[in-house]
């Protein structure tokens, strides 16, 4: 669940906190827009369950978020990158 959230990442300015390898994965994603506060408002009015931490919003696919909100989460990163 982690992988398209990541891939948005890499084609836009969105930078990704997460280990690479899978064996070192966790169960939480952290990523970092540009405009945090404003990405974090943007999930929360989609009903994404995240929480806003050191300039990144945390996630936790597989435990709290569905995959249905996954794809609201790359909405709402595609909507902000422009």
């Amino acid at each position: 669940m982690h992988e398209p959230v990541v891939k948005v990442g890499r084609r836009t300015t969105c930078a990704s906190r997460h280990r690479s390898t899978e064996r070192h994965r966790s169960a939480i994603l952290c990523v970092a827009p540009p405009k945090p506060v404003e990405a974090y408002h943007g999930m929360k009015r989609a009903r994404v369950v995240c929480s806003l931490r050191e300039g990144a919003i945390r996630l936790s696919p597989h435990c709290y978020n569905t995959m249905e909100e996954m794809e609201k989460v790359i909405e709402v990163l595609d909507d902000l990158s422009g």
